[in-house]
């Protein structure tokens, strides 16, 4: 074959390992198979682009340094053992993994610019400054900690202790702002009290039927762990969640979307999704964001309700 970059291939020819492939400026994807019968094991392809598509197949690769994946210096592109993955950087010091199911950054960061594009907000509750509180009854208490706050409802049934995060109309928390909420928490005694965490508006009471609400809800009487939502002055929508050790500090999580019209809830424990609600419309423009509640179910005793790890995040 003559060394001329110009050259043309018109005919299936097979490259023997020895051929170097510098003379070819372009040749498309999809023709190379016809070129390449075998495997290129020396050599190289040069040239200034490729058109078509990549396929790597489970049994290729594309790497530069690393051996394999996450295995010495450099970057691994392609199928290893049982799935695809990526590799970047040195597994020793600083990098990056897909390992098909996890993304794993480990290492040192420098950036440039940090920019948040959805408001946070994430308590350290050393003090709860800010914070509408409500204390009902004998022994009613809400205190805060580094990084919790402790709750105790008063020794009568339906004393209640409540905090809420409010906002003006200037800045609302909305499920229109498709927010997403969080928290770690555990009841003293389940037999004792009730319990509400989320979001709501319309009220202070998240258990008045004049109340928006929406979150996990513990109901002492029907010994039950929901995942609901009520608009107000409607029938709530329950969704009972079994399973789930109540007395024992668990991760709650809510994610709300607003999309086509529609808010749809999505309800966590411990990062599995446990029920899936959807009401037809905008569920709620609020004044009221976050909502923690307790509220007593047996006479003459204190029920107690912890808190940690507080986020809520939403659109601006």
């Amino acid at each position: 074959m003559p060394n001329n970059k110009e050259t043309i291939l018109e005919t299936k020819e097979t490259l023997p390992k020895e051929t170097s492939l510098d003379y070819i400026e372009e040749i498309p994807v999809a023709e190379i198979p016809n070129y390449l019968q075998g495997v290129l094991t020396r050599g190289s392809i040069q040239g200034e682009r490729i058109i078509g598509t990549i396929n790597v197949t489970t049994v290729g690769h594309i790497r530069g340094g690393q051996t394999a994946y996450n295995t010495d210096i450099g970057f691994f592109l392609g199928y290893s053992t049982d799935a695809y993955k990526l590799s970047i950087g040195n597994p020793a010091g600083n990098y990056l993994t897909w390992d098909n199911s996890l993304l794993t950054v480990k290492g040192k960061l420098k950036i440039e610019k940090l920019e948040y594009i959805r408001f946070v907000f994430s308590p350290t509750f050393e003090s709860l400054d800010g914070w509408y509180k409500i204390t009902e009854g004998t022994g009613a208490s809400s205190i805060p900690y580094g990084g919790m706050i402790g709750f105790r409802a008063g020794n009568a049934v339906g004393d209640r202790t409540i905090i809420l995060i409010q906002a003006d109309g200037n800045f609302e928390y909305s499920t229109a702002k498709n927010p997403f909420f969080q928290c770690r928490s555990y009841i003293g005694n389940q037999t004792w009290g009730d319990f509400i965490i989320g979001g709501g508006s319309g009220g202070t009471d998240p258990w008045a039927a004049t109340t928006t609400i929406w979150g996990f809800e513990w109901n002492k009487t029907d010994a039950k762990l929901y995942a609901m939502y009520r608009k107000a002055n409607q029938t709530a929508s329950k969704t009972e969640i079994t399973g789930i050790n109540i007395e024992v500090a668990q991760k709650y999580s809510i994610e709300v979307k607003y999309t086509g019209g529609n808010t749809t809830f999505y309800y966590y424990i411990n990062d599995v999704l446990q029920a899936t609600k959807v009401f037809t419309g905008d569920f709620d423009a609020s004044s009221i964001g976050s909502v923690l509640a307790l509220r007593s179910q047996v006479a003459d005793e204190n029920v107690d309700f912890y808190i940690q790890g507080y986020l809520w995040v939403q659109d601006f």
